[in-house]
C-alpha cells in the first residue's frame, strides 16, 4: 500500500507481476503490447512504485517449471577427483574426473532403492536391454573382480548436466537438477552390478559434470556426446520440446480414454518399466510419421516409397510444429491401432492390411465429412479431434466406418482399374495417381463434402 511505502527506507519498492496463461504465449500477438501499457499505466498512476514489471508466463514455462520441481532432487557427492575446466561462456562451470561406485550410485539410486529412470529423460536412448552387444561387454567387465580396476579405461564415460553444482567444502559437492545427457546404457549395467562392489572392491567411473542453465547448449552437448556411438539422426528429433509434449499428451489423454496409446519418444523406453506396455499401444517416431503423414497429411502413397526419415525431412514444414494440436498425432495413431484390433478379430478382412494406411486416411475424410483436414492448429480442429477420438470408441460406430472405409477403397480400385488397367495392391497403394481417385470418387458420390 502507498502509506507503508516508508517502511522500505526511503527506497522505491519494485512491482513484480506475473500475467499467467495455459494457452501458448505466441496465440495472441496483441497481449505483450497489453502488458506492456499497464506496466506504464501501473508505473504513472502510483508514485510510490519504482520499476514495474508485468511477466508473461505461458504453458511451456508452467510445464517445465513443474516437470522441474516433480524431477528435482538433491545429491551429496564426494567428488575428491576432479580437473576443472577453464572459462567456458554459457557455462558455470565444469569438471571431468572420476567417481567411486558409491558416490555415483547416489546420482542414480532413489531413496528406496530403485533407480532413477526419469534422470535419463535428455538421453536420446533408453536402457537398451542386457543383451545389447555394448552392454554385454559392459557386464562382462562388471562380473570379473580382476577388471573392475581397469573399468576406467575401458568406458566412454557418463556426461552430468546440472542446474545447480555446489561445492559445499573441500570436496564435497552438491549437484540439483540434474541429467545424465550421455552414458544411460554404463549407468544402468553399474546399477544392475552394484552387489559386486563394496569398499575393497569397487570402480572408478569416467564423469564429466557440467554446469549450465543454457537450454541451447544442452541440446548441443546431447547431440555432441552422442555422436560417439551410432544413433540415426532422426533420433534427435525427439529431444525436442514438441515430442516431449506429445509425449505427455499421449500419457495424459490415454489415462481416460477407451484405448490406452503411449508415444516411445526414446528407443526401448518402454520397454524397461515395472508394468509392461503391450507391444501394439507403443507409438515409436516412425510410426508416428506414417500415420500422421497418410491420415491426417493425406499422403498415403509415401510410406510404400519412402522410409520414414525421408518423409519427415520432405515434410518438416508440415510435421511437428509448435502450435499443432497433438490431438491429431494421436488420432492418426488411434485410427492405425483400431484397424489392426478389427482385424485381429475377424471384422475386417485381412486382404486390406497392405491398404492399411488409406483406409485408415479414408475413414478420417469420412468422420471430418471433409477431405483436407484444415489448419493444424485450429482450435475447432483440436475440438473435432477428440470428439472423434470419442465416437471411435463405441464399437457399432467404427465398424460402420471401417466398413464405409473398404467400400471407397474397392470402389476407387475399380473406377482406377477401368482407366488404367489392373495393378496388384502392392503397386496401387504406391501411386499418387490413385489417391487422386479416392478423393475425386469420394467428393463425386457426396460422401463427404466438396471441402
Amino acid at each position: 500500500m502507498p502509506e507503508n511505502s516508508r517502511l522500505f527506507g526511503g527506497v522505491k519498492p519494485r512491482c513484480e507481476l506475473y500475467f499467467v496463461t495455459t494457452a501458448s504465449k505466441s496465440e495472441d500477438a496483441f497481449l505483450p503490447s497489453l502488458l506492456r501499457e499497464q506496466e506504464k499505466s501501473l508505473s504513472d498512476s502510483v508514485d510510490e512504485i519504482g520499476d514495474t514489471s508485468v511477466t508473461l508466463i505461458g504453458a511451456d514455462y508452467l510445464i517445465d517449471t513443474y516437470s522441474e520441481i516433480e524431477n528435482r532432487y538433491d545429491v551429496d557427492i564426494v567428488f575428491d577427483k576432479n580437473v576443472p575446466c577453464e572459462r567456458i561462456e554459457g557455462v558455470e562451470q565444469a569438471f571431468i574426473g572420476y567417481l567411486t561406485a558409491g558416490e555415483f550410485l547416489k546420482l542414480i539410486t532413489s531413496k528406496d532403492g530403485e533407480l532413477r529412470r526419469n534422470i535419463f529423460y535428455e538421453n536420446v536412448r533408453d536402457f537398451q536391454g542386457e543383451e545389447n552387444s555394448v552392454n554385454t561387454e559392459i557386464s562382462e567387465t562388471l562380473s570379473v573382480p580382476e577388471m573392475l580396476d581397469k573399468f576406467i579405461l575401458l568406458n566412454n564415460g557418463v556426461t552430468i548436466v546440472a542446474k545447480k553444482f555446489l561445492n559445499l567444502r573441500a570436496n564435497e559437492y552438491q549437484i540439483s537438477d540434474y541429467h545424465i545427457v550421455n552414458g544411460c546404457q554404463t549407468s544402468n549395467m553399474i546399477f544392475k552390478h552394484k552387489a559386486n562392489f563394496d569398499q575393497e572392491i569397487s570402480i572408478r567411473v569416467p564423469v564429466k559434470i557440467i554446469h549450465t542453465n543454457s537450454n541451447d547448449l544442452i541440446s548441443k552437448i546431447v547431440r555432441s556426446t552422442n555422436r560417439q556411438t551410432p544413433v540415426p539422426d532422426e533420433a534427435f528429433a525427439s529431444l525436442e520440446k514438441f515430442h516431449k509434449r506429445l509425449q505427455d499428451y499421449y500419457k495424459t489423454f490415454s489415462s481416460t480414454a477407451s484405448e490406452a496409446l503411449f508415444y516411445e519418444r526414446r528407443s526401448k523406453e518402454f520397454a524397461n518399466t515395472e508394468s509392461r506396455v503391450e507391444r501394439t499401444r507403443i507409438i515409436n517416431l516412425h510410426q508416428q510419421i506414417r500415420s500422421f503423414a497418410s491420415v491426417i497429411l493425406g499422403e498415403p502413397h509415401l510410406i510404400q516409397t519412402r522410409n520414414p526419415v525421408t518423409i519427415l525431412r520432405n515434410q518438416k514444414e508440415s510435421m511437428f510444429q509448435d502450435g499443432h494440436h497433438y490431438s491429431t498425432y494421436y488420432l492418426s495413431s488411434l485410427l492405425l491401432f483400431l484397424f489392426f484390433r478389427l482385424e485381429e478379430k475377424g471384422d475386417l478382412d485381412g486382404r486390406y492390411e497392405i491398404s492399411r494406411y488409406w483406409i485408415c486416411w479414408i475413414a478420417r475424410m469420412l468422420a471430418f465429412n471433409r477431405i483436407d483436414i484444415g489448419p493444424l492448429n485450429s482450435k475447432r480442429l483440436d475440438q473435432e479431434c477428440e470428439r472423434i477420438i470419442q465416437e471411435v470408441s463405441n464399437e457399432d460406430y467404427l465398424k460402420k466406418l471401417f466398413e464405409k472405409a473398404c467400400h471407397i477403397y474397392e470402389a476407387a480400385k475399380d473406377s482406377y482399374i477401368k482407366e488404367n488397367g489392373r495393378k496388384r495392391n502392392g503397386e496401387l497403394v504406391k501411386t499418387r495417381e490413385f489417391r487422386d481417385e479416392v478423393k475425386a470418387l469420394m467428393m463425386k458420390r457426396a460422401y463427404i463434402n466438396k471441402k
